[in-house]
C-alpha cells in the first residue's frame, strides 16, 4: 500500500501528535493510582466483593497483586476514570455516587 503526502501527514500530526501521548499520559496516571490504592493498606475494601472474597482467600503479595491487576484490566476506559475521579475528587457527589 502507497501512502500519499497527505497521508503521511495525517498519521505524523494526527495518530502520533501530542493528543495522542497526553492520552496515553493520563491512561497511565489513573492506572498507576488506582493500582496503588487497590494495594495499598486496606485497600482491598475498595473491590467489588467477588474480588473482595478471592483477594482474602489468596496467599502471597504477588497472587494478591496480579488479582488487582486483572480487577484494573476488566475496567471500562469509563469505569476507570470514574474509579479514579472517586479516589482523587474533592466532589463530595463524586465520592458518594454508587458503583
Amino acid at each position: 500500500m502507497r501512502f500519499k503526502g497527505t497521508s503521511i501527514l495525517f498519521i505524523v500530526f494526527v495518530i502520533l501528535g501530542a493528543y495522542v501521548y497526553f492520552a496515553e499520559y493520563r491512561g497511565k496516571e489513573i492506572v498507576n493510582t488506582i493500582f496503588a490504592a487497590l494495594s495499598g493498606t486496606d485497600g482491598d475494601a475498595l473491590l467489588p466483593d467477588d474480588f473482595r472474597e478471592q483477594f482474602e482467600r489468596l496467599v502471597g503479595e504477588e497472587n494478591k497483586k496480579r488479582l488487582i491487576c486483572d480487577y484494573i484490566a476488566g475496567m471500562t476506559d469509563a469505569y476507570a476514570i470514574e474509579f479514579y475521579a472517586r479516589l482523587t475528587s474533592e466532589n463530595a457527589r463524586t465520592i458518594f455516587r454508587p458503583l
